[in-house]
């Protein structure tokens, strides 16, 4: 009797402890519980100056959420596909273009449900600050309601800042590779039309940039079969940038279909403030389809077995000649 008394407890324990569990799971904001805008900002600032720059933040969780504003520099990822990675670790301190250096302390943020407010973030540039790109991202996470000390770094939005400090800025881009593929796999040789062009390019200035242009494909006889553009954009501030010290690849598809035959590929690219620096790069390939190497390998068997068959017969008769 005693046993079952006990175990009739511990279960109603077990499904009280269970259902606290699931409501607070249900109150509890999803995801990072902010809207942010704007996601990108692209400014000038020159030394000695400053800027005020507002940032809207926008409780779209279902309860009251504190948030608190965490700066970070990023630099491109290893990917070569242009995406931003942040530099978590900041106990160092911040460099000559450290965005990091430019913020101002941010103040937590309270906010009701459904609540959307104005933060103003000042930015200064040193009088001596170093000329050349500073980027970094303000992001916003929310405070742990059982220790506003607590942040939850893992789920975080914000906005990424790309600043350009005007001095001495050198813009130099190159063209690492330029690659023709189909499926992913790059070469020169191809069974059929490839899918893909690509073009990588390395920026070895103290400036991020945004190349344009396109890569012209052309037969043995010199005639253009396809034009595909490179990083195109409504308008030159939207197009993707090459960030300092990084390699960007720049994929394209190609959609036009290619027969037997060798073609050249040329890619012509332009950049800096005034579009003026010219890059230029070649590369070629062969489109050698499946039914014409299958005939060539049969008409290579057929001729061996003729050779073969020709040698045979007239060793025999060699050999009929001497028994004679």
């Amino acid at each position: 009797m005693k046993k079952r008394i006990l175990a009739t407890i511990a279960l109603l324990t077990l499904i009280i402890v269970s259902a606290q569990r699931l409501s607070l799971a249900q109150s509890a904001p999803s995801g990072s519980g902010f809207r942010i805008s704007p996601v990108r900002q692209e400014l000038s600032l020159a030394p000695g100056t400053s800027r005020t720059v507002e940032i809207a933040v926008e409780n779209i969780t279902s309860a009251p959420i504190t948030a608190h504003a965490i700066v970070n520099d990023f630099v491109a990822d290893s990917s070569e596909k242009g995406e931003p990675k942040l530099v978590l670790d900041t106990s160092t301190p911040p460099g000559s273009t450290s965005f990091r250096g430019l913020v101002k302390s941010i103040p937590d943020l309270t906010l009701a449900v459904k609540e959307r407010k104005i933060i103003k973030v000042s930015l200064t540039v040193p009088p001596n600050g170093a000329s050349g790109g500073y980027y970094g991202a303000i992001r916003f996470a929310p405070v742990s309601t059982d220790n506003q000390n607590q942040v939850s770094l893992s789920a975080s939005v914000g906005t990424l800042y790309l600043i350009t400090v005007p001095g001495n800025i050198t813009e130099k881009l190159g063209i690492e590779s330029l690659s023709v593929s189909r499926h992913g796999k790059a070469g020169s040789f191809f069974l059929t039309s490839p899918d893909n062009v690509s073009v990588r390019l390395k920026n070895t200035g103290n400036i991020h940039v945004k190349p344009f242009g396109k890569i012209a494909i052309k037969n043995s006889q010199g005639k253009s079969v396809s034009d595909v553009e490179v990083n195109p954009a409504p308008t030159q501030d939207a197009r993707g940038n090459v960030l300092p010290n990084s390699i960007r690849r720049f994929d394209t598809a190609v959609k036009s279909h290619f027969g037997l035959g060798h073609y050249s590929v040329t890619a012509n690219i332009a950049y800096g403030s005034s579009g003026s620096a010219l890059l230029s790069a070649k590369t070629s390939f062969w489109i050698v389809p499946l039914w014409l190497i299958i005939t060539v390998g049969v008409l290579l068997v057929l001729i061996i077995l003729v050779i073969v068959f020709l040698l045979f017969r007239r060793k025999k008769r060699r050999y009929k000649q001497r028994t004679l």
